[in-house]
This record gives C-alpha cells, structure tokens and sequence, in this order.
C-alpha cells in the first residue's frame, strides 16, 4: 500500500491519516475481504459441485448396473415363462394320453365284460349241446329198440317231410341259434318220426345229410334245400 506524504500532525507532532485515507482503507479492506469470501464461496461451490457430479456419476452406474439386471430379470423372466408354456403344453399332451388310455382301459374294461358275456353264454350253449347230443342218443336208443330207422324212398319224399318239419321257421340269433342249433334239431327231429338224418361240418358250418338208395344228399336245415352230392357205390 502506498502511503501518502505530507501527513497531518497531531499535537504531539506525530504523523495521522485523515479521516478519508482511513475510510479508503476501510473500503479496500472491505473489498479484498469480500472478494476473498466470494472467491472462498466460488472454490466451496466448485468442491461441492464435483462431488456432487462425482455422486450423480456413482448413481447413474448404479441406475446402469441395475438397469443390466433389470434387463436380464426380463430374459430370465422370458425363459421362465417359455418354460412354463412347455411345461403347459406338456401338461396338455400328458392329459390327452392319459384320456386316451383312460379311454383304452375303458375299452379294455368292456372287452372283458363282453368276454365274460360270451363265456357265459358257450357255457350255456355247451349245456344245450350237450343236453341235445344226450336227447339224440336217447331217441336213437329208443329208435334201435323199435327196430331201427326209415330211410326216406326219394327225393320228392325227403322233400314233403321238410315241408312238414317246423326247424327251418326258428328264428336265426347269433351265438345263441345258429347252423349247429338249425343241424342238431332237424336230426332230432327226423329221429323221433323213425326216420334218419345225419350230421356233418364243412368249412365251420354245420349241416345235414342223408341216405336215399345209394345216393348221398345234403341238406340246409335252415333252407330245407336239399343237393346232389353223389353216388355211394
């Protein structure tokens, strides 16, 4: 600082400053404090803005790391809801294949119903086999004690006596009346009235034969058709 000359004196002859120098000095102390201050609150504000920029930059990897993560909750969660969909679909195939074999069980379940019908019913057929094997050995027997069997003396003959005989109008029903049932009660039949009439099977099917001179017919019991087959001699 520049210190004026020629200074007033006091009475003690010592050199004073006015009271307008003072004020100057005033001022200028005041101007040089104030720009420290302001200069001290400039540095302060910049401090405080870097850090508060170093904490903004820390936060916004932070948001960016998150943000990652956010990213691949949304894959995982993608990946997690194809699974589900498989998984869904899946379940779907399984219920089809379990309706389907439930369905097939089911079906087995009457199959096996139906074959226990059908047991039933050849043992029941068996019984009425049998108890017509036995009723035509017994007629046979009773036949041979009267003296045997008539054979029939033509065609034309054979012929009226089926006219007459009543089993080819029983009624066909499946496993329950069929060819053997049609055969076994024309023999019987012709049995009882003297006269004889024979069995035979031919490809699975069962009919009736008999014996006119030295000619061998067949006949359809269910029909009453009566065919050539032949000569004996």
């Amino acid at each position: 600082m520049v210190v004026p000359e020629n200074l007033p004196k006091n009475k003690t002859g010592r050199e004073t400053f006015s009271k307008p120098f003072i004020g100057l000095i005033s001022v200028t102390f005041i101007l040089v404090l104030s720009v420290g201050f302001l200069m001290w609150g400039y540095f302060t504000s910049q401090v405080i803005i870097e850090e508060q920029g170093e904490i903004i930059a820390e936060q916004g990897e932070i948001i960016a790391e998150q943000g990652i993560r956010i990213e691949e909750q949304e894959v995982t969660i993608t990946e997690q809801g194809t699974r589900i969909e498989e998984q869904e679909e899946t379940i779907i195939e399984l219920g089809v294949t379990i309706a389907t074999h439930r369905e097939a069980i089911e079906g087995l379940g009457r199959m096996v119903e139906d074959l226990g019908d059908n047991i039933q019913l050849l043992e029941s057929a068996d019984l009425e086999l049998k108890a017509k094997v036995d009723a035509l050995e017994a007629e046979w027997e009773r036949l041979e004690a009267l003296g045997g069997y008539r054979e029939f003396n033509s065609v034309w003959e054979l012929q009226q006596w089926l006219g007459n005989d009543p089993t080819s109008e029983n009624q066909y029903i499946t496993r329950f009346y069929d060819c053997d049932d049609f055969a076994m009660d024309l023999t019987l039949a012709a049995i009882r009235d003297g006269r004889w009439i024979g069995l035979f099977a031919t490809d699975g099917h069962l009919k009736n034969f008999t014996v006119i001179g030295n000619s061998l017919y067949e006949i359809e019991p269910q029909t009453d058709e009566v065919s050539f087959r032949g000569d004996i001699d």
